[in-house]
């Protein structure tokens, strides 16, 4: 494992250096598409596991101050990265701080570190506030299912045949026709149906993250519906803008293992304040050679 993360120094002292800079921020990549393009969610976790790795194994092998600079940017990582109001960029922010979290629970049990390196990170895990921007997160992901669905609008319905092949498939010929009375039926009516159930679905679930977040704790948050359990969403129609967003929801579900957004940030949230008090604890001892 040494040998692999080795034959990688160069590029990881670059995303070092980037991660302890300062605010972390990325800009989506657009499409023709109403979905954001976010390649770089990937390079951003796989970078947070790469920092954990590096700083267990530069503490194995006594290399306390390369130890240092790792945990250091993998703190920054997870701290310093304002995602964008998009739910799967929530998620990987969330992933990073449970791997910050691990990583510097595991650092804290080998001696050796000073107070002044701990109060450092002590002050980067004060810092985040993860609740703001999940209604926002949740507006965006109404407003681009709203814009897949007048897209779709104006997809053609039925591409056509040509007379030779009505003549020679008929009953080809009179099927494509049923699916295109339907089809037409279903855009002209249909489609705003479901635009209008996707706009009140997300709209619940946004208001619904608003009260949520006004909430003092997580005891009064799961009270509400939405909460602790993922709410689906049931299409009227089979349109294709419904059918990307079950597929979403399919594939969101899984990266949030089942929990919701909010019980996502309710995860990390208690894992950030058990770190800050961690912290607090050994500069404590560190000061008075024992623990309060």
């Amino acid at each position: 494992l040494g040998e692999r993360v080795n034959a990688s120094q160069v590029r990881l002292a670059a995303a070092r250096q980037a991660a302890i800079s300062g605010p972390i921020r990325f800009e989506p990549i657009g499409s023709r598409f109403p979905n954001s393009l976010l390649p770089y969610l990937a390079d951003l976790r796989s970078l947070a596991t790469t920092f954990e790795t590096m700083t267990m194994l530069s503490l194995r092998s006594g290399e306390r101050d390369l130890a240092w600079t790792n945990l250091l940017a993998l703190t920054c990582l997870a701290t310093a990265y304002s995602p964008e109001p998009i739910d799967i960029s929530q998620l990987v922010r969330f992933g990073c701080m449970g791997i910050a979290c691990d990583a510097t629970w595991n650092a804290l049990q080998a001696p050796g570190w000073t107070e002044g390196q701990l109060a450092v990170l002590q002050g980067l895990w004060e810092k985040p506030e993860l609740w703001s921007g999940l209604p926002e997160a949740m507006a965006y992901s109404r407003a681009n299912m709203a814009a897949l669905c007048q897209l779709e609008r104006r997809q053609p319905v039925f591409e056509g045949m040509s007379f030779r092949e009505v003549v020679r498939h008929p009953r080809e010929a009179w099927a494509a026709l049923g699916r295109y009375w339907s089809l037409g039926r279903s855009r002209h009516q249909g489609s705003y149906e479901d635009e209008r159930a996707v706009l009140l679905y997300y709209r619940d679930r946004e208001l619904e993250l608003r009260r949520a977040v006004r909430a003092g704790t997580w005891t009064e948050m799961r009270l509400l519906r939405g909460v602790t359990n993922f709410v689906p969403f049931g299409p009227q129609n089979r349109s294709r803008a419904l059918a990307v967003m079950n597929m979403r929801q399919i594939g969101f579900s899984m990266q949030a293992r089942g929990v919701g957004l909010l019980g996502r940030a309710a995860e990390a949230e208690a894992r950030r304040r058990l770190v800050v008090p961690a912290l607090a604890l050994e500069r404590y001892q560190l000061r008075h050679e024992r623990y309060p």
